[in-house]
């Protein structure tokens, strides 16, 4: 297989929820879902949804959204009973949603919901492939990546096929090659800064800064590995860094996917 260069321009909220989210089983009964009024919650579904509430209840929350998988919810005041909410499950599957409101006095509610399928439900042959070509494909790869350190939490998609890794955060040189054409071999401190394990593939985020005084560009085809194909691709939010005195301008991310550990990758024994 080639390996893929990607050079992708990207911006993304540094925001994030420190709260852990609350995780639900789903066993095909009613789900109880929490809300004080004016603070939006993140339910997040096992596969992508349509919602369905009578237009009478619309009045009863300042924002009710959904995209792909996950739903928006803020109450516009507390309700004295429950406002049931019918979700459709690409799969056929109807989730039944109670939101219930609690006063301000009770702890603060976590802003992230989880909802899992109970061990014992089953998934179907065809939607089994379809989740693990997802998490396999460079580019969803990568996006995971850059959400995972960018995004604001309600919008990192948890994927239970992609899990975090340790690593060595010691900045590196020599993780480039000199050319005849390009200094990064010595102009090009880099630093891991995350990484992750796919069913077949590691993704690595690193963080690249340009120390010296002369703007320098990105050439993913002169990342130096130890073994020949392992690395698969390369995804940089700049292309070209300024010097090392343009401060935030001489810094970038670059996300990459291998097949082996990131340590025996670079030769980091």
């Amino acid at each position: 297989m080639k390996t893929l260069f990607l050079f992708i321009m990207l911006g993304f909220s540094a925001a994030a929820h420190a709260t852990s989210p609350e995780r639900i089983v789903f066993n095909n009964q009613p789900i109880d879902v929490l809300l004080q009024a004016g603070q939006e919650r993140a339910i997040e579904f096992p596969e992508k949804i349509q919602v369905g509430l009578p237009a009478q209840a619309m009045a009863l929350f300042d924002g009710l959204t959904y995209v792909d998988n996950q739903l928006f919810l803020t109450l516009a005041n507390d309700i004295q009973d429950h406002v049931r909410l019918i979700v459709r499950g690409q799969s056929g599957t109807n989730y039944i949603i109670n939101v219930r409101s609690v006063t301000e006095g009770v702890d603060t509610l976590p802003g992230r919901v989880i909802i899992h399928r109970a061990e014992t439900s089953s998934m179907t042959d065809a939607t089994q492939p379809e989740r693990k070509r997802f998490v396999e494909s460079y580019p969803a790869l990568t996006r995971y990546a850059m959400q995972a350190l960018y995004a604001p939490e309600r919008l990192v998609n948890s994927n239970y096929a992609i899990g975090e890794l340790g690593l060595n955060r010691t900045p590196m040189m020599n993780f480039f090659r000199c050319t005849n054409h390009s200094t990064a071999c010595r102009s090009l401190r880099v630093t891991p800064v995350a990484g992750w394990q796919a069913t077949h593939h590691y993704v690595t985020a690193l963080e690249v800064e340009n120390i010296s005084n002369q703007p320098i560009e990105i050439d993913p085809r002169l990342i130096r590995t130890v073994t020949p194909g392992a690395l698969k691709a390369a995804t940089s939010m700049h292309g070209r860094l300024l010097s090392h005195e343009q401060g935030d301008k001489a810094t970038t991310i670059l996300v990459i996917i291998h097949t082996e550990p990131f340590e025996k990758l670079v030769g980091i024994y």
